[in-house]
Formats: structure tokens, sequence, C-alpha cells
């Protein structure tokens, strides 16, 4: 039976997955930072025990992951790693981010160097933001990517040098690495459930409360988005092409909608407003400008954070490694009118709860 190791597993990502990965034949080992914890989340989502799972108690942030040697041994015996670990927080304080991130970086490619030596890795898997500027020349040159991250928030810096740091892991060690994009993650398709609130969470939170009457970036710019069910089921093919030995060394892969398939951010708005009967927006300035008047004093009383402007974008993404995929499997990353009307509904109601707790 093959063995996958899974980071973040109680995440709103790692969640998806776990689900997803219970329907096939792999024993699935689960890093938690409390086995106590863990049990209490099982329990509240009905979770049923089941001989597949295997959690042990560790942490991203320290050394062997925190891990007993009992417990660093069972872990070398995957032979797949799925590394979706680490806190959805733009405003992460430096230290926190450095721990959940870099730490983290080093000390599961720490593990996944370990197991390639000893019995061959067959893949690692590691959950990036679309926004990673990361290249081959920056695994290279360092200092590079230090330069071009200078102005960035401590969240996107370590998330961007974790990146970075895995990948030249992988060429030295010489294990598979994928690297999965995806866009801002939204609720499952079907029911829209999303519990995290961050990401399009800021935006909805914003019309709700008629304060994005501006819309920061105008027709072509648009906010990329991707159910996280999808997510599950494209990383489900890549543990399908491994068996049968289809990947590359090293492949990025962006997950998002298409943007000639999507809303842009004055369209996306409007929706919004029509779904929470808020009040339409009445203008676009560029989300440059946006950025800069929330990080002044009066934009900061808004409660938008300047940092969350930076997820609009006005680019495309290289997407014919996921089209090879999507073809061979029949699936398909689709952001339906319904689909996103379920999840601006469901944040809405998870926005309204937590006002009044």
């Amino acid at each position: 039976m093959d063995t996958l190791f899974l980071t973040g597993a109680t995440g709103f990502i790692g969640k998806a997955i776990l689900k997803k990965c219970l329907a096939t034949d792999y024993r699935i080992i689960v890093l938690v930072r409390s086995l106590q914890r863990w049990q209490e989340w099982r329990r509240l989502h009905k979770w049923s025990d089941t001989l597949q799972i295997i959690a042990i108690e560790g942490d991203l942030g320290l050394p062997h992951l925190g891990l007993s040697h009992e417990d660093w041994s069972l872990a070398m015996q995957a032979d797949t790693i799925i590394h979706a670990g680490g806190p959805m927080d733009i405003l992460l304080h430096s230290d926190q981010a450095q721990s959940a991130f870099m730490q983290g970086a080093i000390h599961i490619a720490e593990l996944a160097s370990q197991i390639h030596q000893a019995q061959l890795l067959k893949q690692f898997i590691h959950i990036v933001g679309y926004k990673s500027p990361v290249t081959e020349e920056h695994i290279q040159f360092p200092e590079r990517l230090n330069q071009l991250l200078q102005h960035e928030a401590p969240y996107e810096q370590t998330k961007f040098k974790a990146d970075a740091y895995i990948r030249k892991q992988s060429l030295q060690h010489q294990f598979p690495l994928s690297i999965i994009h995806p866009g801002v993650v939204i609720g499952d398709s079907m029911t829209g459930d999303t519990p995290q609130l961050g990401g399009l969470g800021i935006v909805v939170d914003a019309v709700r409360k008629g304060k994005m009457r501006i819309v920061p970036g105008g027709k072509h710019h648009w906010l990329p988005l991707v159910h996280v069910d999808y997510i599950a089921d494209f990383l489900i093919c890549l543990l399908s092409e491994q068996q049968h030995s289809q990947l590359p060394h090293m492949q990025a892969y962006y997950l998002l909608n298409r943007p000639a398939h999507t809303h842009d951010m004055k369209q996306l708005v409007k929706l919004i407003s029509s779904e929470l009967n808020a009040p339409q927006p009445i203008g676009s300035v560029p989300p440059y400008l946006a950025k800069y008047i929330l990080g002044t004093s009066l934009g900061q009383k808004l409660g938008v954070p300047a940092a969350s402007i930076d997820f609009i974008v006005n680019q495309d993404y290289p997407l014919e490694s996921v089209r090879q995929i999507e073809a061979k499997y029949g699936i398909q990353s689709t952001i339906t009118i319904n689909g996103l009307q379920k999840v601006i509904h469901d944040l809405h109601a998870r926005l309204q709860l937590q006002t009044h707790i």
C-alpha cells in the first residue's frame, strides 16, 4: 500500500484533499499540532474512525517537524508528500510567517530528501499561492528574489521564499516536485461552503458594509478564483499520474478560472452587491491607487487590508500543463454563477455570525 504524508489536513484546502484521498488506496499520515484537538475536530466534522488515517503530533516550525523518533520513522515510510500546511492570513506577523512557511519548508524538505535517499520519493506536492514570482533564476540567485520581495508583507515574502527553497532542495536532492498555484480559494462548487474568511471574504465583507463603492481595478482586472473541491480533484489526478510515472521532475500547475470565463472586478463587485442588496459601485480606480489609499490613516478606517489589493491581477497564467491533465481526466476549473452565488451567501452568513459573536 502506498503511503501519503499530508500537512494542513484540518485546513480549508487540506480537509478537501483528505476527503478525496480517502477514496483511494493510500494509507494517509497526517501531521497535526495536537492529537486531542485532532480527535475533537474529527468528531465535529463527523469523520468516522478509519485505519486508513494515522495522525501524528508535530509542528512545521520545529526541527524534525517536532516528531518523536518513532513518528519520524513512521513519516519516513511515506512515498508521497502533500504540503498544504500554513495559515491563510495576509496580516501574519513576521515571526509567525517565518515559522509557518520558511521553517516549515526547511523541515518538510528535510523529510522529503531523507525519504528519497532511503527509498525514492515518488512525488512532493507543494501548494503555493498563484502570486509566487519564483523562477529558476531566483533559485540560482536568491538575492534577486530577496530584492524583488523587499516591499512585500511578511506573509507573501516567506511563502515565496519557501517556494524557492523547496524547489532548490528538489533539484539538489533529485526528488520530483509538483508546485500547485491555486487562485483565491472559494468553497465547494456544489455547496458554496467557505469557512476561510480571507480572500474573497474580504471583498464580500467590504461590499456588505458599503465600503467598496469604488472598485479597485477595471474591466481588465480580475480576481482569480478556484473551488476547493477542484483543487482536491486535480491532486488526485496527479497521484494517478504518479502511479504511471507520467510526471516531469518539476512542474508548476496554475489552478484558477480563465480570464475569458470569469468576472472582471467591476462585474464581481456588482454581482456581490446584487446578491446582498448592498449599494452598487459608482466607479473604479487603478489597484495601485486603491492600495495607496488603503495604506493611509484615512484608508485604514475602512478596515480593508491594503495588502489584499495585490491579489487583483491583469495578467494571464501558463495553463498548458493544467489543461493536459484536465483533458486526460475529464475535469475543469469552472466558476458558475450558481456556485459563486452560493459562496457569496455562505461568506455573508459567516461574516454576520462573526459580527454578532
